[in-house]
């Protein structure tokens, strides 16, 4: 219950658990606005018989509780939601710059640095232009509006729709990614590497291809997940990338031969690790995953408009980046690629921290 102060004028062994009425506004059990019970409960009674309630209290509220049993799978309200994901993305910064720390101690601001920064653009662009964050944004309310609509095994059958098309998407975009990797890194991403970087570039790009095609499925279950209202897999899910980045780079340092292939590999693992957390919180959901191909599927074309000016936005937002990476590597000095993506991750920390966290929790 919340706590109870007493104050002048208070009636000595009056109930401490009895909902209180201060200047026409009802001290309700935490238990209510928490979610446990209905706040009608607990507020009904006292406004048939507000006399009944004790006067001169004052309220002392306490910090809201989260129930920890069942909370992997639980559907959390927009203020636990809040709190999850913005722990979730502070603890996630912290882990990003405990990563950044160890990888310019390890690789500094010489070639493998240069390269490993230059390759990551290429799949960090294909991911955020087809799915990203977008994609939860676009398929949640198609989603939710399907199930209500037409039931849940409509949903269900978008839900497999929308991953068997972006599977499909993924594998083409990302073989066409493998073959023509050597043209776009050396005439438009760096063009001012020289050979032994390009060379390096290329070979680390077609390694980190793989990662859109495993976080397409992350995507859909992230989608699906936020759309329950249930943040706890999504948030710890975040936490994967860096973790198996900061693997990648130990591995680097206490195996010498790894080299940048430690991150490298480390990228890919992390999207992996995203997803195996992600898939439990399905569970006991009646998730059954098979293929479903229907191009002219009403709701899934739906899905597609919604995800155009969304996916204009972020082609601008990207755009950029491989301009500005473009120039990094023709500057004179080796350090102008790794300062620029170092500077970036400080510019977004903040809109991780607060606007990413509150946007996903109050969305659904």
């Amino acid at each position: 219950m919340a706590a109870i102060a007493p104050t002048l004028g208070q009636t000595p062994g009056a109930n401490a658990g009895t909902p209180l009425r201060l200047g026409g506004y009802a001290a309700i059990a935490e238990s209510a606005w928490m979610g446990s019970v209905q706040a009608s409960e607990v507020l009904e009674p006292l406004r048939a018989s507000p006399a009944a309630a004790p006067r001169g209290q004052v309220v002392v509220p306490r910090l809201p509780r989260i129930q920890l049993a069942g909370l992997y799978t639980r559907e959390l309200n927009i203020a636990e939601a809040s709190f999850v994901l913005m722990a979730s993305f502070f603890t996630s910064a912290l882990l990003g710059a405990l990563r950044q720390v160890l990888f310019n101690a390890q690789f500094g601001t010489g070639m493998e640095a240069n390269a490993y920064y230059a390759a990551f653009r290429l799949p960090d662009t294909l991911f955020s232009l087809i799915a990203g964050g977008a994609l939860s944004s676009a398929m949640i309310p198609v989603l939710l509006s399907t199930s209500r609509s037409e039931g849940k095994d409509a949903g269900l059958r978008l839900t497999n729709l929308v991953l068997t098309t972006l599977l499909a998407v993924f594998a083409l975009v990302v073989f066409l990614g493998e073959i023509f990797a050597p043209a776009f890194v050396s005439k438009l991403l760096a063009p001012g590497f020289d050979a032994e970087t390009g060379s390096l570039t290329i070979r680390l790009t077609q390694i980190m291809l793989i990662q859109p095609l495993i976080l397409a499925v992350g995507s859909v279950a992230t989608a699906v997940l936020n759309g329950r209202n249930q943040f706890v897999p999504t948030a710890l899910s975040i936490l994967g990338h860096n973790l198996a980045l900061i693997a990648g780079i130990q591995a680097a340092r206490y195996f010498p031969g790894v080299g940048i292939f430690g991150p490298t590999l480390g990228v890919v693992a992390g999207a992996l690790l995203q997803v195996l957390i992600l898939l439990p919180g399905l569970t006991g959901q009646d998730a059954r995953i098979y293929p479903v191909w229907d191009l002219f599927n009403e709701r899934l074309r739906e899905i597609v408009r919604l995800l155009i000016p969304n996916g204009l936005s972020v082609s601008i937002n990207y755009a950029g980046f491989i301009v500005d990476t473009a120039f990094a590597s023709k500057a004179a000095e080796l350090a102008g690629l790794p300062a620029l993506y170092n500077a970036w991750l400080l510019v977004g920390l903040p809109i991780a921290l607060l606007g990413q966290a509150i946007g996903q929790a109050a969305f659904p």
